[in-house]
């Protein structure tokens, strides 16, 4: 990547300025305040109704009521009120959104969209993004909040905007901004589990030039399980990071933002897999007692060091507005796992996967009184390797090789996307995407045994594509908007950097039709949006594991459909507070096309027998029937302080984890809580005891069919803490 640490350099030098990217964090709830940031944005008042909601789904700032697309919006308070920690929990409270893993990968799906694959190179069709910068790696996108301001999740495809292989949908994050205002924001918190989780958050400056500072870490002493073998904990969540803003105003119409981040996360859930209910390993063990437990004879560790500069420059004139975004992230996971679960020594692996990439976007927005527009070019490059994936059999001897892969990726993309202002009521919106990818893999597979090369990899290909998006909105009245739109979602091929395949899979190409009506009713006491969809889904792109490595395949075609329906409740309060949130995600899908898919039948004495069927029919992978929450928040004045009582109620219908349909996650609920005592002045101090999954449901993030058996990892149990949090 020194070509594009240079790019960055002389974009560094040639605006004179310096970008913020936040860096992951937070296992507690996040913190009111921020130097009075959250609280101003936050969106509700001490008398109740429903504050209009600031949104960049279209590049520009939009109330979330007048965007014509199916948003989702979660504040820092609505996530402190959920007790949401991390990124695989905004499922929640978001319908539509499931958040599972692959190993320390999340693999995100919206409305059944969503790619198994973490290895490198292998982007999610749901992309995520903070402070708009793209975080490519699926290793990446699990990390808890830390200063998150709010947070959007599109669904459906964004071809156009947002042309990243966004064919799902996409999840941005909206951290806070560096203030003249000083302030000191901070939380300690101690939980079961022997958990100690810190942050600090610092900011400051003047009206010119403004910093913060956000430092947080979590160690859990004790796993959720043990490892029955070695005696060491297993399950746990360890966590370190730091952010640093700085925002340099020099004129009214000029904005630098410079920001570094970095992070460790040694959090093993995902990697330690034991058999999965119902399932029979290699060595004839069958699931019983604690599903946190494991039996492995190899260390199962891991360890993400993520870090990553921007710098963003902004442009006003007046009638047009000029963004240029130039980023770089890096990562490195390295993890060793016992791939057979079992006290056998029969397959290990240690990989390390070093991920590399450079984004540069020049974005140009305007309006006159007729339309509005858009147009933009965005650049990235990125180089994704296994260096290298090393599987180790003492007793198979074809499963002892060494591979060392490498993925260039290219891509070069223009777009523009205007709204036609039809009348005073009604929209024509119009947006067109051009996007080229260049793969290339080179690398080979090496016996570990002999020192003869087995394989070698030395391939690319080039995968241009035309995205669009066509929609029509209309107010029925002030507060009510219905429309209707067709959008075309790319994500390109890609090859498999587990293994040396010379040939990639081919692009997915996805059309949704959607329709929707969002209100705000009864003087903004009650908001109710409800959406509508159908997607013909081709060339779905899907993971296997074979002899310790993932191969992709793509199923020929499917379908999905369904809606959600969101509902939020305010009642105007003469001194309380009170939000009542309803949210219902309904989803149908199908291979209609899958006339060579992946099987594998659980063999009597233990493992799978590999095999190759018909899927067409199947229900499409990680999609839950329906989904529902309810959530409650409310505080009152107490004394000379307030009391804050908020839960949130989840219910997933059950799902499949592979396309062959036998290996389900049955249906399961999860109950978070809170209560917490704000006091002093400004009430500035506030102690918090909060709980997640007060239930102990018993529900899976990871599961896995192989050829040694069905495996997979359970979410975490019943967790609670007590915190202490100040503002000064």
């Amino acid at each position: 990547m020194r070509t594009s640490m240079s790019l960055i350099a002389i974009h560094a030098i040639a605006m004179a300025g310096l970008v913020g990217i936040p860096a992951q964090a937070q296992t507690l709830p996040p913190l009111p305040g921020a130097g009075g940031a959250v609280a101003a944005e936050d969106a509700r008042t001490r008398s109740g109704g429903i504050e209009e909601v600031t949104v960049t789904a279209q590049r520009r700032a939009e109330s979330v009521q007048s965007v014509p697309i199916s948003i989702s919006t979660v504040s820092t308070g609505q996530m402190e009120q959920a007790v949401l920690l991390r990124t695989d929990d905004l499922m929640q409270v978001v319908p539509g959104l499931v958040v599972t893993r692959q190993l320390s990968g999340g693999t995100i799906y919206i409305r059944g969209v969503g790619s198994q694959s973490i290895q490198p190179g292998v982007e999610s069709p749901v992309a995520t993004y903070v402070d708009g910068v793209y975080y490519p790696t699926a290793t990446g996108s699990i990390f808890s909040f830390n200063n998150v301001r709010q947070v959007e999740v599109l669904r459906g495809p964004q071809g156009t905007l947002f042309g990243r292989n966004a064919t799902g949908g996409l999840i941005s994050i909206k951290t806070l901004m560096p203030s003249a205002e000083e302030s000191m924001v901070g939380s300690i918190g101690y939980g079961d589990y022997e958990t100690v989780t810190g942050d600090l958050y610092l900011n400051g400056g003047s009206d010119t030039l403004a910093g913060d500072v956000a430092m947080y870490g979590t160690y859990q002493g004790e796993g959720f399980g043990q490892n029955l073998v070695t005696g060491e904990d297993v399950n746990y969540i360890r966590e370190v990071a730091v952010r640093s803003k700085v925002l340099w105003s020099p004129t009214q119409e000029d904005r630098f933002i410079f920001g570094a981040d970095w992070s460790r996360d040694e959090t093993d859930l995902g990697v330690v897999r034991p058999v999965y209910p119902g399932g029979v390993l290699i060595d004839g063990s069958t699931y019983v007692g604690q599903p946190y437990d494991s039996r492995s004879n190899y260390p199962e560790e891991v360890k993400v060091d993520h870090w990553g500069l921007s710098l963003t420059y902004e442009r006003d004139f007046g009638s047009m507005k000029f963004t240029s975004l130039s980023a770089y992230r890096d990562l490195v996971y390295s993890f060793s796992l016992d791939q057979d679960s079992t006290p056998v020594p029969l397959v290990n692996v240690n990989a390390e996967e070093d991920s590399h990439s450079f984004q540069q976007e020049l974005i140009l927005v305007g309006e006159t009184p007729r339309f509005t527009w858009t147009a933009g070019v965005f650049l990235f490059f990125a180089e994704n390797s296994y260096n290298p994936l090393a599987v180790r059999s003492p007793i198979v001897p074809p499963l002892n090789f060494n591979t060392v892969t490498q993925q260039d990726t290219q891509s070069y993309a223009v777009f523009t996307q205007e709204t036609f202002h039809l009348g005073d009521n009604t929209n024509l919106t119009a947006g067109l995407r051009y996007t080229s990818d260049e793969r290339r893999i080179t690398g080979s597979q090496v016996s570990s045994a002999t020192g003869a090369t087995l394989a070698t990899a030395n391939d690319e290909s080039t995968f241009p594509e035309t995205t669009w998006r066509l929609a029509l909105d209309h107010k029925l009245t002030e507060d009510v908007l219905f429309y209707v739109s067709y959008n075309r979602g790319f994500k390109s091929g890609v090859y498999a950097t587990g293994s040396v395949a010379n040939r990639p899979v081919e692009p997915e190409v996805l059309d949704a039709f959607e329709t929707g009506l969002k209100s705000d009713l009864f003087d903004d006491v009650l908001r109710l949006n409800v959406a509508a969809f159908y997607y013909d889904y081709q060339d779905i792109q899907l993971n296997r594991i074979e002899q310790g490595a993932g191969i992709l395949l793509n199923a020929a075609e499917g379908e999905a459909y369904g809606g959600e329906v969101e509902a939020t409740f305010a009642p105007r309060l003469e001194s309380a507070m009170l939000e009542i949130n309803a949210n219902l995600s309904l989803l149908h899908t199908e291979y209609t096309s899958f006339p060579d898919g992946p099987t594998f039948t659980p063999n009597p004495g233990g493992g799978n027998i590999p095999g190759v069927a018909d899927l067409s029919g199947n229900e499409m992978i990680r999609s839950p029937g329906f989904t529902f929450n309810f959530g409650v928040a409310y505080s009152a004045p107490v004394g000379k302080g307030s009391i804050e009582l908020s839960a949130n109620y989840y219910r997933s219908d059950d799902f499949k984890w592979e396309p062959d349909g036998r290996l389900t996650q049955p249906a399961y609920d999860v109950v978070n809580a809170q209560i917490g005592y704000a006091f002093g002045h400004d009430q500035r101090y506030r102690f918090r005891l909060w709980g997640k999954n007060l239930t102990d449901s018993l529900y899976y993030t990871y599961a896995i069919e192989s050829v040694l058996g069905d495996s997979g990892g359970a979410a975490p149990p019943r967790t609670y803490g007590l915190a202490f949090d100040w503002e000064l």
